[in-house]
């Protein structure tokens, strides 16, 4: 009986978090420009990658920005609807890595070479990735107020928090501090 039980309950659960992408919430929002990075650009109505010469590749769902990493060599890919962030050879468009982006990732920007920053308005966070040794998150930074837009520039990322309309600005490296106060 509690053999029986226990099968009943497994089966319960079996599916629980795993909707289609099409089922999943609408993203949590997009930021003005950041479907272009170089020759690429997103396109969330189609959920492709595009690159200048016309050559295109198919994306998670609703992929709402694009940014260069690795010196141009990959392209880094946030995928809103699905909550993924993923890796294209910049070359072949073919797909070298995905990884899950948070609960509400917004915004990406990258380093141009090994990391990339993804920002998440409904999780408060800033969230680190690095693409060697191998494509993954590692580091999650608490960012209060809804972190929204988020821009890189030599060494310090620019955050823009959604709840207030005010800017933070962190040290851009696999472990972001908070660099200045909050400011208009």
């Amino acid at each position: 009986m509690r053999q029986l039980a226990l099968i009943l309950a497994v089966l319960g659960l079996a599916g629980c978090g795993s909707e289609a992408a099409a089922q999943l919430p609408a993203p949590a929002g997009a930021v003005e420009g950041a479907q272009q990075a170089g020759q690429f650009s997103v396109d969330p109505a189609h959920d492709r990658l595009w690159r200048a010469d016309g050559k295109s590749a198919r994306t998670g769902s609703e992929p709402t920005a694009v940014a260069l990493l690795d010196g141009g060599m990959r392209v880094a890919v946030l995928c809103g609807r699905e909550r993924v962030l993923e890796v294209y050879d910049a070359r072949t468009l073919k797909r070298l890595g995905r990884t899950g982006a948070g609960i509400g990732p917004v915004d990406l920007t990258t380093d141009g070479a090994q990391l990339a920053y993804v920002t998440d308005v409904k999780g408060d966070a800033l969230l680190v990735f690095h693409l060697r040794p191998r494509f993954e998150l590692v580091r999650r930074v608490h960012v209060i107020g809804g972190p929204y837009a988020i821009r890189f520039d030599k060494s310090r990322l620019s955050i823009t928090l959604s709840k207030t309309g005010r800017t933070v600005e962190y040290v851009a490296s696999s472990r972001p501090v908070l660099q200045a106060a909050a400011r208009h």
